[in-house]
């Protein structure tokens, strides 16, 4: 039985574990990033952006959402939680952009999507039609009940 249990200690055995390791988890990561990149579709450019359907929003965003902007008349920096955030939607979808009917839809060009086990931080660029409108940077977390965007930093 000893002689049994030692064999597990040689160094091809520990490669091999290893191997068997990075092999299962693998998966995980893919389905990691094609899941970041779910809720950015859903939550961020068709709940924000295209269809404008709160409900997306709020499943998609965690509560203690923060979003940074900087302002390039007045050289500053302005920050928004989620509930100013959704109002400003709300209150004024022009600020926006306009809704989908001119033919203008909202799309987004994910340029990196860093996906570990429990935090995702993504860089992309947002369109308007042809136009470029900048980049994005959102950090998200995974809970219990999935992916939540947590911070976003415009320019």
């Amino acid at each position: 039985m000893r002689n049994a249990c030692c064999r597990l200690n040689t160094i091809p055995s520990k490669l091999l574990l290893a191997g068997l390791t990075l092999g299962l988890m693998t998966p995980l990561f893919g389905q990691g990033k094609q899941a970041v990149a779910e809720v950015l579709q859903e939550a961020y450019l068709d709940g924000v952006y295209n269809e404008r359907v709160e409900r997306n929003v709020r499943l998609g965003f965690s509560e203690s959402f923060t979003a940074f902007y900087w302002d390039k008349n007045s050289q500053s920096l302005h920050q928004e939680n989620l509930g100013t955030w959704i109002a400003a939607v709300q209150r004024n979808p022009g600020f926006y952009g306009n809704t989908p009917a001119d033919g203008q839809s909202y799309r987004m060009k994910i340029i990196q999507n860093d996906a570990g086990s429990d935090m995702a931080q993504v860089q992309l660029l947002l369109y308007r039609g042809k136009e470029m409108l900048g980049t994005r940077y959102i950090t998200l977390f995974r809970f219990p009940e999935g992916w939540k965007i947590t911070v976003l930093v415009a320019r």
